[in-house]
């Protein structure tokens, strides 16, 4: 496939686009649905790339 990175073990293609929207605009994300969000991305965040 065209454009896979690959590892010594895996092919993968990895594309994520986050926006950050300014402040006093209306909450879309909240609740539950919100935390395991902040969750998820501060997982990833933790991740070492290899």
């Amino acid at each position: 496939m065209k454009g896979l990175k690959s590892s010594a073990q895996s092919k993968y293609d990895l594309r994520y686009h986050f926006v950050f929207v300014p402040r006093y605009r209306k909450r879309v994300l909240v609740g539950k649905v919100a935390t395991r969000i902040e969750g998820m991305i501060k997982f990833a965040a933790q991740m070492e790339p290899k």
